[in-house]
């Protein structure tokens, strides 16, 4: 799954290996005026492909929200909006299966003053309430972003992010 520029927006397409040959190139959803961008994709233990991304309308590009989707055999299902932080950007989803079924995504989520990373679960009924993972940040040029997701064989989620909390370097 990828991200296309359309002309005047952008949409997600996918392809499949099958029988030794990528299929055809299709879209996921077409979202008229809204930038689809940043697809992570994860495969569940019973085969089920997920995807979350992000999706900004050209009617209110400061406001960006996590969309999640799931693939049905033959067509993926109506984008869902994903547990979002309390403010008003949600970016760089990560999404990653457990071993007992359940999933696990991670987003950078504006919180009021600065960029923080975000985690909720899904149970395979709903998803868990947005959580807070890294610390606030002293002040708004100080940054947490990049969130990478694994999940351990005790379906235990591992987060790690990029940070930027003083100096001129950044952190892990």
């Amino acid at each position: 799954v990828w991200e296309a520029d359309t002309g005047d927006d952008t949409d997600l397409c996918f392809s499949q290996w099958q029988a030794g040959a990528w299929s055809q190139v299709q879209t996921v959803y077409h979202h008229p005026g809204a930038w689809d961008r940043a697809p992570s994709v994860a495969i569940t233990p019973d085969g089920t492909v997920w995807l979350a991304w992000t999706v900004t309308e050209r009617a209110d590009p400061n406001r960006a929200r996590l969309y999640t989707s799931r693939w049905m055999a033959t067509r993926w299902t109506e984008p869902r909006v994903a547990p979002s932080s309390p403010g008003i950007e949600d970016t760089q989803p990560a999404l990653a299966a457990a071993p007992d079924g359940g999933l696990w995504l991670a987003w950078v989520g504006l919180n009021g003053v600065d960029r923080a990373i975000f985690a909720s679960r899904w149970d395979g009924r709903a998803w868990s309430p947005a959580a807070q993972v890294s610390a606030d940040d002293r002040a708004a040029g100080l940054y947490d972003a990049q969130p990478r997701l694994a999940i351990g064989l005790d379906s235990h989620p591992w987060i790690v992010w990029t940070g930027h909390q003083a100096g001129v370097d950044d952190e892990i």
